[in-house]
C-alpha cells in the first residue's frame, strides 16, 4: 500500500523546486527587460545573413534598418541608437519585402517603376512577365545605378553573398517575385534558427548561475529538506499545496483527508445513526419485556 507521507514529501519536494525555477525564470526575464540582449543577438544575426561586420555592419545593413518596413519596428535613427534599442524580432515578409525593395532601389528612374509594379503583383506572374522580371532584377544587381546622371554605386557591389541570394531566389523561383519572396523568407528563417540556439545557450547559462544564487539565498538543501518533510507534520502540512492542518473532532481525535464542511458533515451523520440506532435498540428492549 502506498505510504502517503512519502507522497507528501514528495509533492512538498516537487513544490519547493517549481517555486525555484518560476522564481529564476521571472528574474531572468526581468534581466532581459533590462539588458535588452536578444536585440543585440538579432543584430548579430543580421550581420551573419548579409555578410556584415559585427558590430560595425556596413552599408547593407545599415540600408535594411533605415527602411520603412524595419525602422517602424523601432524609436528613432539607426544612427542614433545603440544595438540594444533595435527591433529584437523582425518577421521574416518584412525582411524579404525590405530586402528585395533595396534592390528595386538600385534600379535608374526608368526601371524603378516597372520593378515596383513587379513586387507589387500578389499573384503568379505568366512566364513571359516573369522572365522580363527576372532579367531586369539580374539587371539591377550587376550593374551600377545612374541617378540623375551621377554615377553611384550599387550597394549590392561590395556584398555579392546577399546579390547571389537574391539572384538565386529569383532563379528558384523562375522570376515569380511571389515565390521569390517566400524563397528568402525561408533562407531568413533557417538563419534566425541559429540565433534561436544562440539565446537558448546564453539563457542556460544564465538560469544555471540564477538558479545557484537562488538555492544558496534560500538554503535549498534536498536532503535537509526531504529530512524535514518526513520528520516534521507540520513543516509537511504547510509545505504542500494542497493539503491544511488537520482538524479536531468534538472529541479531540484529528482527522486528516476531507475538507471541514465535509468532516461536519459527516460527523452529523454519523451522530444521527448512533442516536437512531440507539432509539431502535431501546424501542426493541421496551417491547421484549411487555411480551
Amino acid at each position: 500500500m502506498l505510504d502517503l507521507k512519502l507522497l507528501d514529501v514528495a509533492i512538498g519536494v516537487v513544490f519547493f523546486f517549481v517555486f525555484a525555477c518560476l522564481l529564476a525564470s521571472a528574474a531572468r526575464e526581468l534581466i532581459e527587460g533590462v539588458a535588452k540582449y536578444k536585440a543585440a543577438l538579432m543584430k548579430r544575426a543580421l550581420c551573419e545573413l548579409l555578410d556584415e561586420e559585427y558590430p560595425v555592419g556596413g552599408v547593407i545593413l545599415k540600408s535594411f534598418y533605415e527602411h520603412p518596413l524595419i525602422n517602424s519596428l523601432y524609436r528613432g535613427k539607426y544612427s542614433e541608437v545603440s544595438e540594444r534599442e533595435l527591433p529584437s524580432y523582425i518577421p521574416a515578409t518584412h525582411f524579404a519585402s525590405a530586402l528585395l525593395d533595396l534592390a528595386v532601389q538600385q534600379a535608374p528612374e526608368p526601371q524603378r517603376k516597372a520593378l515596383d509594379d513587379a513586387l507589387a503583383v500578389a499573384r503568379p506572374q505568366p512566364p513571359a512577365a516573369a522572365a522580363i522580371a527576372q532579367a531586369k532584377f539580374q539587371a539591377v544587381l550587376a550593374t551600377a545605378s545612374k541617378k540623375s546622371g551621377v554615377h553611384s554605386p550599387n550597394i549590392f557591389d561590395a556584398n555579392p553573398r546577399v546579390k547571389e541570394a537574391i539572384l538565386w531566389a529569383l532563379k528558384r523561383s523562375n522570376g515569380d517575385i511571389v515565390k521569390a519572396r517566400e524563397a528568402l523568407e525561408t533562407w531568413y528563417d533557417n538563419s534566425m534558427e541559429r540565433a534561436t540556439g544562440w539565446y537558448k545557450s546564453h539563457t542556460q547559462k544564465w538560469l544555471l548561475g540564477i538558479g545557484f544564487v537562488i538555492a544558496v539565498l534560500l538554503n535549498l538543501d534536498t536532503l535537509n529538506i526531504i529530512d524535514r518533510l518526513y520528520s516534521s507534520e507540520e513543516f509537511r502540512m504547510r509545505s504542500s499545496p494542497t493539503r491544511r492542518a488537520p482538524a479536531k473532532t468534538p472529541n479531540g481525535r484529528e482527522t486528516t483527508g476531507l475538507s471541514c464542511p465535509r468532516r461536519k458533515r459527516r460527523w452529523v451523520l454519523a451522530g444521527r445513526l448512533r442516536t437512531g440506532t440507539r432509539r431502535i435498540r431501546a424501542h426493541a428492549i421496551s417491547r421484549r419485556c411487555r411480551l
